[in-house]
């Protein structure tokens, strides 16, 4: 490969950089983290209690929340972490779906393009299906 061909390569690579985090969130008042964590079989759980001191310890939490993220690294592509994830909460359903009814629950995906931007986020008719399934939302942060 010559220079030239190198640097076309890095190029295409770089427009393409992408990070990307995609996490399953629910939000309670009346449930401590601990009995939302109950109410799943999902594993590896983070979040916090209604009442507990935020990180800057100037003020509490207004509400409970636990968050599940399977992938923690942020250099997979979208489509791989939101397979991932929507795979794990179908293990677990049935209480997905009851978490939704009762509670502010769905995903949240913070999506950062490096290089290109403007490419947008496609969902093919499979996960439009999976989402609806399970009764998710999904929320998108650019």
């Amino acid at each position: 490969m010559n220079p030239i061909q190198e640097m076309e390569r890095q190029l295409k690579l770089m427009n393409y950089a992408s990070s990307t985090k995609a996490s399953y969130l629910c939000h309670f008042k009346e449930l401590s983290f601990k009995e939302l964590s109950q109410l799943t079989e999902l594993k590896n759980l983070k979040g916090w209690s209604y009442g507990d001191n935020r990180s800057n310890g100037k003020s509490r939490y207004g509400f409970s929340r636990i968050s599940y993220e399977p992938i923690k690294s942020r250099v997979f592509d979208f489509d791989i972490k939101l397979r991932n994830l929507l795979t794990d909460l179908e293990k677990d359903s049935k209480r997905i779906r009851l978490l939704f009814k009762n509670a502010n629950a769905g995903i949240s995906v913070h999506h950062q393009m490096y290089i290109s931007g403007n490419r947008g986020i496609h969902f093919d008719t499979e996960t439009i299906k999976r989402l609806s399934d399970l009764k998710l939302s999904i929320d998108i942060d650019q």
